[in-house]
Protein backbone atom coordinates (compact mmCIF):
# COMPACT_ATOMS: atom_id res chain seq x y z
CA UNK A 1 0.00 0.00 0.00
CA UNK A 2 1.46 3.40 -1.39
CA UNK A 3 2.02 5.44 1.57
CA UNK A 4 0.62 9.19 2.27
CA UNK A 5 2.46 11.86 3.77
CA UNK A 6 0.95 15.25 5.19
CA UNK A 7 2.48 18.44 5.09
CA UNK A 8 1.35 20.80 7.46
CA UNK A 9 0.06 24.32 6.19
CA UNK A 10 2.27 25.98 9.01
CA UNK A 11 5.98 23.86 7.70
CA UNK A 12 5.28 25.26 3.74
CA UNK A 13 4.97 28.91 4.78
CA UNK A 14 8.05 28.62 7.13
CA UNK A 15 10.23 27.70 4.22
CA UNK A 16 8.35 30.06 2.15
CA UNK A 17 9.25 32.57 5.00
CA UNK A 18 13.14 31.33 4.99
CA UNK A 19 13.45 31.33 1.05
CA UNK A 20 11.93 34.57 1.07
CA UNK A 21 14.42 35.98 3.54
CA UNK A 22 17.21 34.59 1.36
CA UNK A 23 16.85 36.61 -1.17
CA UNK A 24 15.93 39.99 0.48
CA UNK A 25 18.53 42.67 -0.27
CA UNK A 26 20.32 40.72 -3.36
CA UNK A 27 19.66 43.69 -5.62
CA UNK A 28 19.53 46.78 -3.10
CA UNK A 29 21.49 49.90 -4.15
CA UNK A 30 21.59 52.49 -1.79
CA UNK A 31 22.47 56.40 -3.29
CA UNK A 32 23.42 58.66 -0.41
CA UNK A 33 23.19 62.45 -0.53
CA UNK A 34 26.87 62.69 -0.62
CA UNK A 35 29.67 60.18 -0.44
CA UNK A 36 32.45 63.12 0.44
CA UNK A 37 31.20 65.19 3.39
CA UNK A 38 32.93 68.44 3.27
CA UNK A 39 32.68 70.18 6.70
CA UNK A 40 34.71 73.11 5.86
CA UNK A 41 36.18 75.10 8.50
CA UNK A 42 35.59 73.48 11.91
CA UNK A 43 36.18 74.21 15.83
CA UNK A 44 38.00 71.76 17.58
CA UNK A 45 35.76 72.07 20.82
CA UNK A 46 32.15 71.32 19.01
CA UNK A 47 30.82 68.52 18.67
CA UNK A 48 28.80 67.63 15.12
CA UNK A 49 25.91 65.00 14.87
CA UNK A 50 26.20 64.70 11.19
CA UNK A 51 23.07 63.19 9.13
CA UNK A 52 23.64 61.72 5.89
CA UNK A 53 20.13 60.60 4.09
CA UNK A 54 20.09 57.71 1.49
CA UNK A 55 17.44 56.22 -0.71
CA UNK A 56 16.91 52.90 -2.04
CA UNK A 57 17.37 53.27 -6.04
CA UNK A 58 17.58 49.17 -6.31
CA UNK A 59 15.01 46.23 -7.23
CA UNK A 60 14.94 44.90 -3.67
CA UNK A 61 14.85 46.02 0.04
CA UNK A 62 17.65 46.20 1.90
CA UNK A 63 19.05 46.70 5.71
CA UNK A 64 21.50 48.12 7.36
CA UNK A 65 23.45 45.86 9.66
CA UNK A 66 26.55 47.59 11.06
CA UNK A 67 28.61 51.07 11.03
CA UNK A 68 31.99 51.15 11.52
CA UNK A 69 33.84 54.17 12.05
CA UNK A 70 37.90 55.33 12.23
CA UNK A 71 36.44 59.19 12.53
CA UNK A 72 36.41 58.80 16.30
CA UNK A 73 32.85 59.05 16.29
CA UNK A 74 31.17 58.73 19.26
CA UNK A 75 27.94 57.40 18.80
CA UNK A 76 25.92 56.21 15.09
CA UNK A 77 22.69 55.66 14.14
CA UNK A 78 20.66 54.96 11.39
CA UNK A 79 17.38 53.64 9.82
CA UNK A 80 16.41 50.14 11.82
CA UNK A 81 13.63 48.75 9.43
CA UNK A 82 14.53 47.55 5.96
CA UNK A 83 13.88 49.84 3.40
CA UNK A 84 11.95 49.19 0.82
CA UNK A 85 12.66 50.10 -3.09
CA UNK A 86 12.81 53.73 -3.49
CA UNK A 87 12.14 54.52 0.01
CA UNK A 88 14.65 56.74 1.86
CA UNK A 89 16.37 56.81 5.65
CA UNK A 90 19.26 58.01 6.94
CA UNK A 91 22.33 57.46 9.54
CA UNK A 92 23.65 59.65 11.84
CA UNK A 93 26.98 59.95 13.77
CA UNK A 94 28.72 62.10 16.56
CA UNK A 95 31.84 63.51 15.51
CA UNK A 96 34.66 65.38 17.84
CA UNK A 97 37.22 66.74 15.70
CA UNK A 98 41.00 65.67 16.92
CA UNK A 99 43.11 69.17 17.84
CA UNK A 100 46.27 69.18 15.96
CA UNK A 101 44.65 67.14 13.12
CA UNK A 102 44.16 69.09 10.05
CA UNK A 103 42.89 69.15 7.66
CA UNK A 104 40.88 65.61 8.57
CA UNK A 105 40.12 63.03 6.46
CA UNK A 106 37.83 60.29 8.29
CA UNK A 107 35.86 57.45 6.83
CA UNK A 108 32.42 56.08 8.11
CA UNK A 109 31.72 52.37 6.55
CA UNK A 110 27.67 50.96 6.13
CA UNK A 111 27.56 47.50 6.30
CA UNK A 112 24.26 46.29 4.23
CA UNK A 113 22.79 42.86 3.93
CA UNK A 114 22.89 43.16 0.01
CA UNK A 115 25.28 41.94 -3.05
CA UNK A 116 27.26 45.63 -2.52
CA UNK A 117 27.70 44.97 1.27
CA UNK A 118 29.71 48.18 1.83
CA UNK A 119 29.62 51.63 1.42
CA UNK A 120 32.34 53.96 2.81
CA UNK A 121 31.38 57.56 3.44
CA UNK A 122 34.35 60.09 4.03
CA UNK A 123 34.40 63.23 6.19
CA UNK A 124 36.67 65.93 5.55
CA UNK A 125 37.25 69.42 6.98
CA UNK A 126 39.99 71.62 8.52
CA UNK A 127 40.08 72.89 12.24
CA UNK A 128 40.96 76.55 12.48
CA UNK A 129 39.75 77.57 16.20
CA UNK A 130 39.61 75.89 19.28
CA UNK A 131 37.09 78.07 21.49
CA UNK A 132 36.96 77.10 25.24
CA UNK A 133 33.49 76.48 25.73
CA UNK A 134 32.18 73.20 24.44
CA UNK A 135 29.43 73.16 22.02
CA UNK A 136 27.06 71.03 19.57
CA UNK A 137 26.20 71.61 15.81
CA UNK A 138 23.71 69.61 13.46
CA UNK A 139 24.99 69.58 10.17
CA UNK A 140 22.33 67.86 7.36
CA UNK A 141 24.07 66.88 3.91
CA UNK A 142 22.13 68.02 1.24
CA UNK A 143 21.73 65.88 -1.58
CA UNK A 144 24.41 66.41 -4.08
CA UNK A 145 23.22 66.02 -8.17
CA UNK A 146 25.30 62.85 -9.80
CA UNK A 147 25.58 64.12 -13.05
CA UNK A 148 27.75 61.78 -13.85
CA UNK A 149 27.92 57.78 -13.38
CA UNK A 150 29.60 56.74 -10.36
CA UNK A 151 30.68 53.41 -10.02
CA UNK A 152 30.82 51.14 -6.27
CA UNK A 153 31.97 48.01 -6.22
CA UNK A 154 30.98 44.74 -3.60
CA UNK A 155 34.81 44.53 -2.22
CA UNK A 156 38.20 46.31 -3.73
CA UNK A 157 40.50 43.96 -2.18
CA UNK A 158 39.98 40.70 -1.62
CA UNK A 159 42.46 37.25 0.15
CA UNK A 160 41.97 34.23 -0.80
CA UNK A 161 43.46 31.22 0.96
CA UNK A 162 43.52 27.71 -0.27
CA UNK A 163 46.21 24.47 -1.67
CA UNK A 164 48.16 24.05 -4.74
CA UNK A 165 45.68 23.84 -7.95
CA UNK A 166 42.25 24.60 -5.61
CA UNK A 167 40.25 26.76 -7.80
CA UNK A 168 38.14 29.59 -6.13
CA UNK A 169 35.30 32.08 -7.55
CA UNK A 170 35.12 35.46 -5.94
CA UNK A 171 31.87 36.56 -6.62
CA UNK A 172 32.54 40.75 -7.38
CA UNK A 173 29.73 42.92 -7.70
CA UNK A 174 29.65 46.85 -9.43
CA UNK A 175 26.51 49.30 -9.13
CA UNK A 176 26.48 52.28 -10.72
CA UNK A 177 24.37 55.50 -8.20
CA UNK A 178 25.22 57.86 -10.64
CA UNK A 179 22.30 59.31 -12.74
CA UNK A 180 24.27 59.09 -16.01
CA UNK A 181 24.67 55.43 -17.25
CA UNK A 182 27.89 53.60 -16.82
CA UNK A 183 30.07 51.75 -19.42
CA UNK A 184 32.31 49.07 -18.64
CA UNK A 185 34.29 48.81 -21.70
CA UNK A 186 36.72 45.63 -20.34
CA UNK A 187 37.99 43.99 -17.59
CA UNK A 188 41.44 42.86 -17.63
CA UNK A 189 43.99 40.84 -15.10
CA UNK A 190 46.70 39.02 -15.22
CA UNK A 191 46.65 35.01 -14.19
CA UNK A 192 43.13 35.12 -13.50
CA UNK A 193 39.93 33.77 -15.61
CA UNK A 194 36.27 35.83 -16.01
CA UNK A 195 33.44 33.54 -15.95
CA UNK A 196 31.24 34.77 -18.19
CA UNK A 197 30.40 38.32 -19.01
CA UNK A 198 29.69 39.96 -21.98
CA UNK A 199 31.71 43.26 -22.52
CA UNK A 200 31.67 46.42 -23.15
CA UNK A 201 28.48 46.77 -21.07
CA UNK A 202 26.40 49.47 -19.57
CA UNK A 203 24.96 49.54 -16.67
CA UNK A 204 22.06 51.87 -15.94
CA UNK A 205 21.71 53.40 -12.03
CA UNK A 206 20.66 51.28 -9.54
CA UNK A 207 21.41 47.80 -11.58
CA UNK A 208 24.05 45.14 -9.91
CA UNK A 209 26.19 43.75 -12.83
CA UNK A 210 28.11 40.62 -11.39
CA UNK A 211 31.55 39.37 -12.98
CA UNK A 212 32.62 36.11 -11.00
CA UNK A 213 36.36 35.88 -10.73
CA UNK A 214 37.99 32.50 -11.06
CA UNK A 215 41.49 31.97 -9.25
CA UNK A 216 43.37 28.74 -9.63
CA UNK A 217 46.23 28.30 -6.70
CA UNK A 218 49.14 27.68 -8.84
CA UNK A 219 52.44 28.57 -6.86
CA UNK A 220 53.07 28.35 -2.84
CA UNK A 221 53.25 31.31 -0.67
CA UNK A 222 52.14 34.68 -1.24
CA UNK A 223 50.91 36.19 -4.59
CA UNK A 224 49.27 39.40 -5.44
CA UNK A 225 47.32 40.48 -8.47
CA UNK A 226 45.24 43.78 -9.96
CA UNK A 227 41.88 43.31 -10.85
CA UNK A 228 41.32 46.53 -14.02
CA UNK A 229 37.90 47.65 -14.74
CA UNK A 230 38.14 50.44 -17.32
CA UNK A 231 34.80 52.45 -17.55
CA UNK A 232 34.30 55.61 -19.77
CA UNK A 233 34.48 57.62 -15.75
CA UNK A 234 37.46 55.84 -14.64
CA UNK A 235 40.22 52.97 -14.52
CA UNK A 236 39.42 50.87 -11.15
CA UNK A 237 42.09 48.87 -9.22
CA UNK A 238 41.03 45.61 -7.15
CA UNK A 239 43.23 43.91 -5.43
CA UNK A 240 43.52 40.04 -5.28
CA UNK A 241 45.85 38.63 -2.84
CA UNK A 242 45.95 34.95 -2.67
CA UNK A 243 47.82 32.36 -0.10
CA UNK A 244 48.34 28.87 -1.08
CA UNK A 245 49.45 26.33 1.46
Amino acid sequence: MKEKYFINPFTLFLFWLIGSTAVFGQNAVLQFSNQTIQLGKVDANTTYTITVPFKNIGTDPVELLKIDTDCGCSSASWTKKRVGVQEEGSISVTFKPVLGETPFYRNIIIQTDAKIAQYTLSIQGEIVSNHPTPSTKDYLVDWKEHVKAVPIFSGYHFNIKGEIDEVSTIPIYITNVGDKSLFIQNVTCKGFEIESVQLPKTIKKGEVLSFPVKVKMTEKGVQQQYLKVNTDERTILIRIRTTTI
